[in-house]
């Protein structure tokens, strides 16, 4: 059997979701001006001359974080559809200074119910939710069957100056006296028509020093501009020098190895002194080539004929040899003894070889010291242009070396008179935090982002009478805050006309006097709607929508904690007193886990707490919730979260201080919740969507509407009891 959860509500299905970044809301000082003028003086500045030059105002951007219109809303209420609806996320408005009735109203994302008493008198509550709202910058437009609901509040508004209104009657209604007299459009226009003229004089020459400044500040612009130019031209020549200075010994050794090979290139001082010195030093070289050439061919013709002097030598070797080794026993040797002619020329080819070996031994002489000598030459040319070049290494690292402190100084100069130049900016939020292009960039981005509007006009203004005449004609379409009957908006034409613009908030009064087409008609005219009305038990559209709405118990609120190795699930906290109407109930198929019901008297029975065995698990414990309760038991949800939407999934998350002990519940397809296990508590840290399996936005509120009740703002207030 599974245990339906009895505090469930029949929840109308309302927009829930995660609250945006909060919004500061500020509180206006009522004083003694007109309240148009007030209203005027308080605007922003360059709202303020925009309307005064009848410059029309930009529409208001559409609210972000409302969702479809709030009549689809309450129509799909009222024909009993509690799903699917077109909603997205509401924006909650922390209100400190706001009444809690007024905070609660104002925090509704779409609609918000009253329930009063026959005759019960709300102004003042109304009144507070009028005036945050309007601090909230929204427009206002206040709705009742009947004037007198208006008429009470207005009276008791009369005497602050920063409550503007414009009250409009309708066919039968008596034109408004006394301390109303001063909320009739007629009124308020005849009141400021006197000096309106000499407030658009005024606006006008305020705009017309605006522009001088700004023409005066775009030259301010144009001259830091210039400046980091400079500065940047600075930075890179010496960034330059300095890579010179490393690089500049191989430059010079380049230049002149050039010049040696060609001293025809010499340009400058150190070129032209070095090519002389390459020139001298080439004509040494040239006249040791000069002597080398003519030995080098004496020694080829001398190693010719040494060689054909040896040739004879081979072949009169052998018969002289007999004779010389004084063989006389032998024909050979007494051959040559009488023979003269053999005798005299082996005697001749030994006097040729020996002429030949001592002209070899000058020449090669003669060669040895040619080489040296050029040698000589080479050598002391290498150190001559070692010397020229480490001194023309030396003259040019002292020039750029005195160079480099030069452009610092120029640097430092431009500098200086950049700071100088931001200084005569006005707005020290403005100006450029460093001298570099990136921070003028931005600074300057930022400036003309308030500046273009007059910076771009061509100054051409309108007459100021007409002027004056235009924004008395746009009076009720500027107003914050319409106020009139409905019988007054279905006949008064300039009303249905100032009604039709955009409206941040609708509020009506006896609301359960009107008709449902009535009630949707008039929601439809604002993102956000309060309805007032009485008889909240009767069979109006008002009514149903209470009966809808209303709360009549708190939803659950999840806790976990350790009980006996097991865990206990708290989904209403349990008093002392409370405990003698618990009562305790098993499961048929699962009896270890236990049920404590609170049975009040005269109250419905509730499911209080849950209590699971040892032999369960953290993700077994959430598995069961979610399976037997229909809700997800997530116990965060009034802690700061946020809403992040990725490629692959939708994540809603809290902050978790123990993501490394993460466990991971599988709640549907697609749709995990990951907890964190401490010390018995189990804390939901963040709940996942996957894409892939279907999930978007329209189903994950869906989702959240049916399955984590605590996410469900209250829409309605019970006034009954608060007379």
């Amino acid at each position: 059997m599974k245990a339906r959860s009895r505090q469930a509500p029949a929840r109308a299905a309302l927009s829930r979701s995660l609250p945006p970044a909060p919004v500061s809301v500020d509180g206006a000082t009522p004083d003694a001006a007109a309240p148009w003028e007030h209203w005027l003086d308080h605007l922003p500045e360059r709202q303020r001359l925009d309307l005064m030059c009848a410059k029309q105002p930009s529409a208001p951007p559409p609210d972000a974080f409302s969702g479809g219109p709030l009549t689809l809303l309450v129509q799909a209420l009222l024909a009993g559809r509690t799903t699917g609806l077109p909603v997205a996320p509401a924006r909650a408005l922390p209100l400190p200074i706001a009444p809690p009735l007024s905070s609660r109203t104002l925090q509704s994302p779409d609609i918000f119910l009253w329930n009063r008493a026959p005759n019960q008198d709300v102004s003042g509550p109304t009144a507070d939710v009028i005036k945050h709202a309007v601090r909230l910058g929204w427009r206002v437009l206040l709705l009742a069957a009947s004037p007198a609901s208006l008429d009470r509040l207005l009276t008791s508004q009369s005497g602050d100056a920063t409550f503007l209104a414009v009250r409009f009657c309708g066919g039968g209604e008596r034109a408004s006296s006394g301390p109303l007299k001063r909320f009739s459009l007629d009124e308020q226009r005849s009141a400021l028509n006197g000096r309106l003229l000499s407030r658009v004089l005024q606006a006008r020459a305020e705009r017309d020093v605006r522009r001088a400044r700004l023409q005066a500040e775009t030259k301010t612009w144009e001259a830091l501009t210039a400046t980091i130019r400079d500065i940047d031209t600075l930075d890179a020549r010496e960034r330059e020098l300095a890579q010179r200075l490393g690089q500049l010994a191989e430059e010079v050794r380049r230049e002149a190895d050039a010049l040696t090979d060609d001293e025809s290139a010499a340009t400058g001082p150190f070129a032209s002194d070095f090519a002389i010195m390459a020139k001298a030093y080439r004509g040494r070289l040239e006249a040791c080539e000069r002597t080398l050439l003519p030995l080098g061919g004496r020694r080829d013709a001398n190693s010719q004929a040494m060689a054909d002097v040896d040739g004879e030598q081979s072949r009169v070797a052998p018969l002289m040899a007999p004779y010389l080794a004084g063989k006389w026993w032998t024909i050979s040797y007494w051959k040559i003894r009488l023979s003269g002619e053999v005798r005299e020329h082996a005697r001749s080819v030994g006097e040729r070889q020996q002429l030949i070996r001592e002209e070899q031994n000058r020449i090669a002489t003669a060669i040895v010291n040619a080489e040296a000598e050029r040698e000589a030459v080479l050598t002391a040319r290498e150190a001559e242009i070692q010397k020229r070049v480490a001194a023309e290494v030396d003259r040019r690292r002292a020039e750029i070396e005195q160079q480099i402190p030069l452009v610092r100084v120029r640097r430092d100069e431009l500098i200086a008179a950049w700071r100088h130049t931001v200084g005569q900016l006005p707005q020290p939020d403005t100006r450029p935090a460093e001298p570099t292009t990136a921070a003028l960039d931005c600074a300057y981005h930022c400036w003309l982002k308030d500046a273009q509007a007059d910076i771009s006009s061509d100054g051409k203004d309108p007459d100021p009478q007409d002027v004056a005449a235009d924004f008395l004609e746009r009076m009720p379409r500027l107003a914050p805050v319409l106020v009139g009957t409905t019988l007054a908006l279905a006949r008064h034409a300039d009303f249905a006309a100032a009604a039709d613009g955009p409206f941040d908030l609708v509020i009506l009064d006896d609301a359960d006097r009107l008709a449902e087409s009535e009630l949707l008609a008039i929601l439809a005219k604002a993102p956000r709607g309060l309805a007032i009305g009485s008889s909240a038990s009767g069979s109006s559209a008002f009514a149903k929508l209470w009966r809808l709405l209303q709360r009549s118990e708190p939803a659950s609120t999840y806790q976990w904690s350790r009980l006996n190795d097991g865990y206990l699930c708290t989904l209403r906290p349990l008093t002392a007193a409370d405990q003698r109407f618990v009562e305790t109930e098993r499961l048929a198929d699962f009896p270890e886990i236990e049920l404590r019901i609170f049975s009040a008297p005269k109250s419905p029975p509730r499911l209080a707490q849950v209590v699971f065995p040892a032999s369960l698990s953290a993700v077994q414990a959430k598995t069961f919730i979610y399976r037997e309760l229909e809700e997800a038991a997530v116990d965060r949800v009034e802690r700061p979260k946020k809403f992040l939407d990725t490629a692959e999934r939708f994540t809603i998350a809290w902050e978790c201080p123990e993501t490394h002990s993460q466990e991971t519940v599988d709640l549907e397809p697609g749709l995990r919740e990951a907890i964190c296990v401490k010390d018995g508590q189990i804390t939901t840290c963040h709940i996942e969507f996957d894409k892939s399996a279907g999930w978007d936005q329209a189903k994950i509120h869906d989702w959240l509407r049916r399955h984590i009740p605590m996410l469900d703002a209250p829409r309605a207030a019970d006034l009954t009891h608060e007379r």
